[in-house]
């Protein structure tokens, strides 16, 4: 355990990073039993109590006491993907939530609209293909809707049915954003000045 969180907790005091990320974290490995378990769990605590307000990110581990920040691998435009951030953003946690839709040139705003509907105030949405930035280059993985104008909730999303509504409030604007669970189809109205919504803005350069 103190090899492991020591690895973590060397990169941050270099001052170039300021967390670290736990991936597998939800899981057991063959034979580990209840030693395994509560070692496992000791040792991401031990880490976030020396991070602070630092970052660990545990990947999939969504009931982890003592642990500030959690990943959705694998978010998708699904009732199950929304439940799950609603949890974790009820309790406060720090989300990051990963999603492959969209980000092979399809339409990324299904999936978008999915997390906006649940997103809590410290849920943060990433799309990519692989998992390096040799794979997933930063201009071809960027999504035009990162640059749109969004504000604040007027609160939580408002659920009639299977879809669910939500609204926020910017200067530049009103978005209106719906995602129906049952068709895993969702819509994004984006802020502008002088109406509710307005056209994509181009790519960064």
């Amino acid at each position: 355990r103190d090899l492991w969180a020591e690895e973590c907790l060397n990169m941050t005091r270099t001052g170039l990073v300021d967390g670290c990320f736990s991936d597998r974290a939800a899981d057991t490995p063959c034979g580990a039993g209840a030693e395994y378990r509560e070692g496992h769990l000791l040792v991401h605590q031990q880490v976030q109590r020396e991070l602070g307000e630092g970052v660990l990110i545990a990947n999939n581990a969504f009931n982890m006491p003592g642990v500030g920040s959690a990943m959705i691998e694998f978010f998708r435009a699904d009732a199950g993907s929304i439940e799950a951030l609603l949890g974790l953003a009820r309790r406060g946690t720090r989300v990051f939530a990963h999603s492959h839709d969209g980000c092979d040139g399809g339409d990324p705003s299904h999936v978008l609209a999915a997390f906006l509907v649940a997103a809590g105030e410290h849920s943060y949405f990433g799309c990519s293909r692989a998992w390096s930035v040799q794979a997933d280059p930063i201009e071809k993985v960027w999504l035009q809707e990162y640059d749109h104008s969004l504000g604040r909730p007027e609160g939580p999303a408002d659920k009639d049915g299977t879809v669910y509504r939500r609204r926020f409030i910017h200067a530049d604007g009103l978005t209106i954003v719906e995602f129906d669970t049952a068709t895993h189809r969702g819509s994004i109205s984006w802020a502008r000045r002088g109406g509710p919504s307005g056209p994509r803005p181009p790519l960064p350069k």
